[in-house]
């Protein structure tokens, strides 16, 4: 008995450490990523960035790719939590289209980095979009059969999408009255 309940109690100051280590190294990466692409994320730039050494790193991850999975994961799982909040606060038949809609608005706007890493990720590791495949399949299935025009709510989906992706390579001012109207049909359409 007493060697169970202490070793759980021993672990967690060592497992919340080893959580924030992660983190530190998975935030490196992705500001490298963001900020450099994907050629430029090594082991020895994420451990400078990071403040770690190479063995630090290694010691949470096994390889660069590894590093790649848990941050796609990392960014995926905020993603969908902002879409479950958006939901939430939502009502009415269409309320995760328009969650995922809006999601992909405030993506747009002011967090560029999920587009980034899975453009960075498919660039490096195709593979790697795997998760993200399934996510996104599941999304579409989902907003299809909430509507009732599937196909509409498709196109909608899609043209979030698109928007996002646009503002990701800079060939759509997220202020500008372009987006606005984009963002203003996205949200009224009722499918």
């Amino acid at each position: 008995m007493i060697g169970g309940e202490e070793s759980t109690t021993l672990q967690r100051p060592q497992d919340q450490r080893a959580a924030v280590s992660r983190d530190a190294i998975l935030d490196a990466a992705e500001r490298i990523l963001t900020a450099h692409g994907p050629g430029r994320l090594t082991i020895d730039a994420i451990a400078a960035e990071a403040s770690f050494s190479k063995g630090g790193v290694l010691h949470h991850f096994k390889s660069k790719q590894d590093i790649m999975i848990a941050m796609l994961d990392r960014v995926l799982e905020r993603f969908e939590s902002r879409i479950q909040e958006l939901y939430a606060e939502g009502a009415g038949k269409r309320s995760y289209l328009n969650a995922h809609v809006r999601a992909k608005i405030e993506r747009a706007r002011d967090d560029l980095d999920l587009p980034r890493i899975i453009i960075g990720a498919a660039a490096t590791w195709p593979d790697l979009l795997k998760p993200f495949s399934a996510m996104y399949e599941s999304s579409t299935r989902r907003v299809m059969e909430e509507a009732d025009d599937p196909a509409l709510a498709l196109v909608i989906k899609l043209a979030s999408d698109g928007l996002m992706f646009s503002s990701v390579f800079g060939l759509i001012d997220t202020a500008g009255p372009v987006f606005a109207m984009a963002e203003k049909q996205l949200l009224s359409a009722e499918p």
